[in-house]
């Protein structure tokens, strides 16, 4: 499939790309938010895959605001994307597991992963033809923004005493 590079995905020229390629569903990864326009054309077409639990923390640096709140229960999610952020419906949510001696930043490695696998059961349900099963969040969690630097530090603290042994 043709690559294209753009600055901003609300660009007018996404647009033109998306509806000149005649695209049957998108997926995002870590990108901005989607204005309404593009979500309108592709409603219950856009799915979103989300680091962490969306019924608790929405937004950015989510594994760290699970840390922040000692919660140890990590999680990915792939969900129907719409104008308000991560409160989508969901497809899938998986949990993963942390080992002891792993380092913060390898969070997004096992959360890469998840995403990985989620990506191909939805891609397997579409190219059958299947519906996609979509569920209502049981509750809309919390939207978080950017972590600060300073919580960052206390978060890396929390994070190898639960999980780094004593080297």
């Amino acid at each position: 499939s043709p690559n294209y590079k753009v600055r901003n995905i609300n660009s007018p020229k996404i647009y033109k790309i998306l509806k000149k390629n005649k695209i049957q569903f998108l997926l995002v990864f870590g990108t901005q938010k989607i204005k309404s326009k593009i979500i309108k054309k592709f409603k219950d077409k856009i799915f979103n895959l989300h680091g962490g639990n969306p019924e608790k923390y929405r937004g950015l640096d989510s594994h760290y605001w699970n840390i922040y709140h000692d919660d140890f229960n990590f999680f990915t999610c792939i969900h129907s994307l719409n104008k308000n952020l991560d409160d989508g419906k969901i497809f899938m949510i998986k949990k993963f597991y942390i080992k002891s001696n792993t380092k913060i930043h390898q969070l997004r490695g096992k959360n890469t992963l998840n995403c990985i696998q989620l990506t191909n059961k939805l891609l397997e349900n579409l190219i059958k033809n299947k519906k996609v099963k979509l569920s209502n969040q049981k509750k809309i969690g919390r939207y978080y923004s950017f972590m600060p630097k300073e919580l960052k530090k206390s978060v890396q603290l929390k994070f190898d005493k639960k999980f780094r042994s004593n080297d």
